[in-house]
């Protein structure tokens, strides 16, 4: 299935679907003259194509597709009526189609086209509408296919061709001879007479080679220029040649595995120097057009359908004919010619009057000779407007002749690139742009080789999809590049160097690895080899799966699935390039995922099917990983991994009751009763049916279609009414959506009766103060069922339960009764019930206190009360205290606990209490146990103090520093350290063996600063922070001090440079300034800058009296000015004396 939208065919079974494509407005352009045609009413007119004209983009995997103003007779198709050839492939087989609600007439390629080939359509004339109108001529258009990875970034690859002893390389034609999807090369010796043929085999070797040589084709004198394409319509590519010096034209006749017949012989006139294959005629084959330098004449060779020619026009041209090139410049669907003269710096243009003859056009004059002429879509509208839909005529001068040398007056060497539109407004030709090259350009191409713009990669404009110029220079042994960017004017500080090649000849862009961008490859002509550039592009492996709407899928939920069941899942396999793959997929769970096909094909522009299943055995969640791989030569090891999840789901019935006794009801009443139904499974449940089979059982609820959500649970009620004295039963048929249980039954039975039940237990409950009582109701009914019990009027401290009554009476709870009804839900029996309780004497009670936590010599008080639950006086006493501890009994059943724990008394300790009542005969007594947790109480090391004995502080002046360092809380008994910091470097320390509670140590220190600026004292305490404090957070104390340069010393001042070993010069003494950068300057005595002195680190300056040039100044004082860093530190004067 190709990846678009389905077409209906009324005429033939498309065997693919087509790719629609949106009609840019410029490809429109292109057919202004059928729109504008006199005699549009009778005509049948295209009014749109697609791809576009000129389009620059196409994708590889595009249909054709023509539009018309009516409907086709479809029972009057001619026999392919849409012919379609690639500069790559040759001509495309395909299917065609017909939309007659769309006037829309599609071809499917059954191959994709090739990335960068230019395609070129023919539409031909005999179609005829159902009105019976036919169109006024056939068209003729071209487009390029995209090339959307290229980066610009290339990698060399040198081919030798001398192995079969050919020469001097002149000619390079990308095309796929063997059919296998990758482009060969087939090389024009002009030197040697042959031609060579390169097979690609970049697939084989899996990238470890380009090209093979397969074979070579010997051709007459001389073959200057090449033409592949499929002459006789067999599907395969021919060669047709132009040999300069034989005059002839040799035509081979390829059978598509790089076999050629013997060459059909052409005679063509003197020297032909260039040749192009195109449908000039619209007859739907190939014909050819040459250049014949020696006679200034262009030839036009009509193809007979077979591949035999003969000449149809020779039309004059300009002197020394070297290029021609097709050009539909006036834009009426057909294709004009254009021929570039070396002899006269001209461009001759022919238009075409639809049915291959040509008639004069105009004649446009060039700065320099021409050596290469194309065409294409270089300028555009505006930034990154890809063109205008309108292709240039693109010429390449240079002052490198056809033939020979360059004169000496052309030494310097240079060529120029104009690029020239036809202006319809007026009729004349312009170039739209020009450029002038440094060098003698050869040939060029023109390509799209940076689409994703790896220069500019924050750019706006992203793809780059406009063309750029590779060029040749054959004398200056190298190959360039005139990037177009962002589609903007031509600009020398657009071309850049790429590589440099000896004798850089021929030039073509061809798609080497198939990795969707330009390649292209150089001849060396003298060398006898090639060099192919492979461009830094990647294609993606296209192995992931998408959704109907070509989202790409990493995770596949089949959600719940009935265990049993099977979850269905259809997703696509597609594949947006122009190559065909192999698949295979693999599971990781095949068990309950399974997938069609696990392996297969995956041709090009197309998407694959696949069919996943998912089949739990159980009620649990399920993943699996699916793994993708397709034989990708590009990225052999590129798989991808889509997630594959579902979980089984069953519902499950669970009856709580499968039996439901009624009981005994009189005749004519009515007795219900609860049936719970509950779905302990994971999945819905849905009751479809349920019945019983007498009228005497009656369903209150109905159950028939209710759904039942996973863990719930419903209650149905039934009644029961029976209309005579005696036993019923019946059963409750449920019908269920569980597999594992479709039918359940619940069995009812009930008793139609008029006997009362009678309570047989005892009328009077004994009972003990503080000793648990049970009552246990009984009665019996004559018909036999079991009567329910009610209870009224019960003291609090009795409660009911079912049949039981049950409870403890406490202190002051005396005698009571409560009452007992027996019912079987329509008769009842009633019994009062005498309740004695018997007291006895309790023990006296604390009151609750809990345990205490106190930390040492902290004092803790607390109260201990007790009283006796029948009101007797009560007397405390301790028999158990903590050390140093008291407790003074206040009366009354109250006293009080006091302690103060010593310092290292730190434990765990506990005080027990002893309440005694005071009763006549047999006093009782309670005990209390107070747990006491003494916390060791720690000390609290801090740095009180941290002073300087001066305020302004110099460089390498001493500093006094004094700390002071104290204890707080609790003593210190073992030895810790103490010191002084300064910028984080130990200046000294102490160790003190321990430290007194409120104790306080002084600690001082001199302390010299070696650099200036601000500085940090610190002092602290505890620095190996071995002593456990309850506050760390003060046992540092910083001080920030600002340190200022110390004096410049200067001496001696005066001083006397007289050469007498005495005071000849003075001295800076730096020392106090060690580690700044320093500038002395001294100044004259009309303030000029005498000596100046730079020096990092320098102890000091001496200066001798003379200046920089070492004149001796006069005596008198001269200023000098110290800077450290551009900021004055010192100045002042020295006097010189002599």
């Amino acid at each position: 299935m190709r990846m678009s939208d389905f077409r209906p065919s009324s005429i033939r079974r498309a065997f693919r679907q087509s790719r629609r494509h949106c009609l840019p407005r410029a490809g429109a352009a292109l057919l202004a003259v059928l729109l504008s045609a006199t005699a549009a009413a009778a005509q049948l007119r295209v009014l749109a194509v697609s791809p576009p004209a000129d389009d620059l983009h196409a994708t590889p995997n595009a249909s054709v597709r023509v539009t018309f103003d009516q409907a086709l007779d479809e029972t009057a198709l001619p026999l392919r009526p849409l012919r379609v050839w690639g500069s790559y492939r040759g001509e495309y087989a395909g299917a065609l189609s017909y939309d007659a609600f769309a006037n829309q007439l599609s071809f499917t390629p059954f191959q994709s086209f090739i990335e960068g080939e230019e395609v070129t359509v023919v539409l031909r004339r005999p179609l005829r509408s159902r009105s019976g109108s036919t169109l006024a001529q056939p068209l003729v258009w071209r487009f390029l296919v995209a090339t959307p990875l290229g980066t610009a970034r290339f990698e060399p690859a040198v081919i030798d061709l001398s192995a079969e002893r050919s020469q001097e390389p002149t000619q390079i034609l990308p095309a796929d001879f063997d059919n296998d999807g990758f482009v060969d090369l087939a090389v024009v010796h002009r030197g040697s007479h042959q031609i060579t043929l390169l097979q690609n085999v970049f697939q084989q070797t899996a990238g470890a080679a380009l090209v093979a040589m397969k074979r070579t084709l010997a051709t007459q004198s001389t073959p200057a220029s090449a033409a592949a394409a499929d002459f006789n319509s067999d599907g395969r590519l021919d060669l047709a040649v132009a040999n300069f010096n034989s005059n002839t034209v040799q035509v081979f006749i390829g059978d598509g595995i790089f076999g050629f017949s013997a060459p059909r012989v052409f005679d063509t006139g003197e020297h032909p120097s260039d040749l192009i294959a195109q449908d000039f005629d619209g007859d739907g084959d190939l014909d050819l057009a040459l250049t014949l330098s020696g006679s200034d004449r262009l030839a036009l060779m009509r193809n007979d359908s077979l591949g035999f020619f003969s000449e149809s026009q020779r039309l004059a041209v300009g002197a020394a004919p070297n290029k021609v090139t097709a050009w539909d410049f006036d834009g009426d669907n057909d294709l004009d010619l254009a021929v570039a003269n070396s002899g006269s710096r001209a461009l001759t243009i022919f238009r075409n009057d639809a049915a291959g003859t040509f008639s004069a056009a105009g004649t446009v004059a060039v700065a320099l000779t021409p050596v290469d002429l194309k065409t294409g879509d270089l300028a555009g509208r505006g930034a990154n407007a890809v063109g205008d839909g309108r292709r240039e005529l693109v010429v390449l001068g240079s002052d490198l002749p056809f033939l020979g040398k360059p004169s000496g007056a052309a030494a310097a060497g240079s060529s120029e690139v104009a690029v020239i539109a036809w202006n319809a407004g007026n009729g004349t030709f312009t170039a739209v742009q020009s450029l002038t090259l440094n060098g003698r350009a050869q040939s060029f191409v023109l390509c799209d080789v940076d689409s994703l713009d790896a220069s500019t990669p924050a750019s706006p404009y992203q793809p780059d999809r406009d063309l750029d110029i590779l060029f040749t220079r054959f004398w200056e042994d190298g190959v360039a590049w005139l990037r177009n960017a962002d589609n903007a004017p031509l600009h020398p500080a657009a071309v850049a160097e790429l590589d440099s090649v000896h004798s850089a000849k021929a030039i073509a862009a061809f798609d080497v690895d198939r990795d969707g961008d330009n390649d292209f490859v150089v001849s060396n002509y003298l060398d006898n080899q090639l060099v192919i550039y492979r461009n830094g592009g990647q294609r993606v492996t296209p192995c992931g799966l998408v959704d109907s709407l070509g989202t790409p899928v990493t995770t596949i939920d089949f959600g719940a699935v009935p265990v049993g069941g099977t979850g269905l899942a259809t997703y696509f396999l597609a594949n947006p390039t122009s190559l065909d793959f192999l698949f295979t997929a693999t599971l990781s769970d095949s068990i309950h995922f399974r997938l069609l096909p696990v392996r297969g094909s995956l041709p090009a522009g197309e998407i694959v099917p696949i069919r996943l299943e998912f089949a739990p055995s159980d009620t649990l969640p399920y993943t699996a990983i699916l793994l993708l791989k397709l034989n990708d030569y590009l990225n052999t090891s590129e798989s991808c991994a889509i997630v594959l999840q579902g979980r089984g789901v069953r519902p499950l019935l669970h009856l709580p009751q499968t039996e439901i006794d009624f009981g005994c009801v009189p005749p004519g009443a009515t007795s219900i009763r609860e049936l719970i139904l509950e779905n302990r499974g994971n999945y819905e449940l849905e009751i479809l049916g349920a019945a019983t089979s007498t009228n005497n059982f009656i369903a209150l609820t109905n159950l028939n279609g209710l759904r039942l959500a996973p863990n719930a649970a419903v209650r149905a009620s039934f009644a029961f009414r029976p209309d005579r004295l005696g036993a019923f039963s019946d059963s409750l048929r449920i019908r269920t959506s569980d597999p594992s249980q479709p039918l359940l039954k619940v069995y009812f039975r009930g008793c139609g009766s008029s006997s009362a039940p009678v309570i047989t237990s005892p009328d009077t409950l004994r009972a003990t103060e503080d000793v648990e009582a049970i009552y246990l109701a009984t009665a019996s009914d004559p018909d036999g069922s079991q009567p329910a019990f009610r209870f009224l009027n019960l003291p609090r401290w009795l409660a009911a339960i079912g049949d039981t009554v049950r409870g403890t009476p406490r202190e002051g709870d005396g005698n009571t009764s409560f009452t007992i009804i027996a019912s079987d839900g329509f008769f009842a029996d009633t019994l009062a019930v005498i309740v004695l309780v018997t007291p006895v004497n309790d023990a006296p009670v604390f009151d609750s206190l809990g345990a205490f936590v106190v930390f040492e010599e902290e004092l803790l008080t607390f109260t201990v009360a007790a009283r006796d639950p029948e009101g007797a006086e009560v007397t405390l006493a301790a028999t158990s205290l903590p050390p140093g501890s008291a407790f003074a009994p206040q009366g009354n059943g109250r006293g009080t606990f006091t302690w103060r724990p010593a310092f290292g008394s730190a434990g765990a300790y506990r005080a027990i209490f002893v309440a005694t009542e005071q009763a006549n005969a047999g006093p009782l007594t309670a005990s209390l146990t107070v747990p006491i947790d003494v916390i060791k109480r720690l000390p609290d090391l801090f740095v009180q103090t941290l002073t300087r004995n001066a305020t302004t502080i110099k460089r390498n002046q001493a500093l006094t520093v004094t700390v002071v360092f104290g204890d707080s809380l609790a003593p210190v008994a073992e030895s810790f350290r103490a010191g002084l910091f300064l910028n984080n470097a130990l200046l000294a320390d102490t160790t003190l063996n321990g430290l007194g509670r409120d104790r306080r140590v002084s600690f001082v220190r001199d302390v010299v600063f070696a650099e200036t600026g601000r500085q940090t004292l610190e002092a602290r305490v505890d620095i190996d922070n071995r002593i456990p404090e309850i506050n760390k957070a003060n046992n540092v104390l910083r001080l920030e001090v600002m340190v200022e340069a110390g004096a410049l010393t200067v001496a001696p001042n005066p001083f006397t440079p007289n050469a007498d070993g005495y005071n000849d010069e003075v001295i800076f003494d730096l020392r106090d300034f060690a580690g700044e950068e320093l500038e002395l300057r001294i100044f004259g005595l009309r303030g000029e800058l005498l000596r100046s002195f730079k020096a990092s680190g320098g102890r000091e300056y001496r200066w001798n009296g003379a200046n920089e040039s070492g004149a001796q100044q006069y005596p008198g004082p001269y200023l000098y000015l110290l800077t450290a860093g551009g900021r004055k530190v010192a100045s002042g004067y020295v006097v010189l004396a002599r």
